[in-house]
């Protein structure tokens, strides 16, 4: 499950959306739509883990074989700029 991030949905996205999706064995990544960062949340049995790729990572979905880089998933958005943990801001070089 894919959930792109609005000011709007974000609460419920990251709250009971969330968990309903760890119900299941399932991935969730929730994607900034403002900067350049995705959360990725795995669920197997009982094992779950986290991940948050930032900059210029790449969303890996390895139980359907898919890596997708944040190049192209924020390809046109315009965002000139990557957020760093701490809220300073970096200019993408060309």
């Amino acid at each position: 499950m894919v959930e792109v991030l609005s000011p709007r949905t974000e609460r419920e996205d990251r709250g009971r959306k969330k968990f309903d999706y760890f119900a299941t064995p399932s991935s969730l990544a929730i994607i900034e739509q403002d900067e350049r960062r995705i959360e990725l949340y795995t669920r197997a049995g009982s094992k779950s883990t986290n991940e948050v790729i930032e900059g210029y990572g790449a969303l890996k979905l390895s139980s359907i074989g898919i890596e997708v880089s944040l190049d192209a998933i924020y390809d046109d958005i315009g965002l000139d700029t990557i957020r760093q943990r701490g809220g300073d801001r970096q200019t993408r070089a060309s």
